[in-house]
């Protein structure tokens, strides 16, 4: 039996989350959506709502009581170590009650061009080692244009 590979896209009712799930769906994975719909519309996604492969509900990212039973299935967490202190990353992990990330990139402060430099050469080094057929990124604009680059 074919295992089906699972993805889970925060956003899924936006431009990039939609159209990223249609694309995954079509490959054959399995996908989970959540949004809070404050921003787009149900209307993005309606034409999967009666795919089996597909599942949606409405939450808000900020409701961890909720968005704990999503994260169960995530494989390889990969922190870049930007935000170091309690308040803004062993918190999160902590309330969230997920695992300590498989990686860390340790990035620390310094500047954008010094950060997104370090994150092109570590990143590179983890996708090469777990071989990933899909990233997921959220939420910090020079790690997805790090991503993007490698």
């Amino acid at each position: 039996m074919l295992h089906m590979k699972k993805v889970l896209i925060t956003g899924i009712t936006g431009m990039i989350g939609s159209h990223l799930t249609d694309s995954l769906l079509e490959k054959g994975y399995s996908v989970t959506g959540i949004d809070d719909l404050s921003v787009a519309k149900m209307e993005n996604i309606k034409h999967q709502l009666n795919n089996k492969n597909f599942f949606f509900e409405k939450i808000d990212v900020l409701d961890f009581s909720k968005l704990k039973s999503f994260l169960n299935e995530i494989g390889i967490i990969v922190h870049t170590g930007q935000h170091y202190d309690e308040k803004m990353s062993d918190l999160f992990f902590n309330e969230l009650e997920i695992s300590v990330p498989s990686y860390n990139l340790g990035i620390g402060s310094a500047t954008y061009g010094e950060q997104t430099g370090k994150m092109i050469e570590r990143i590179e080094k983890v996708l090469l080692k777990v071989k990933t057929d899909t990233v997921l990124l959220y939420g910090i604009a020079n790690l997805a244009l790090t991503e993007t680059m490698s």
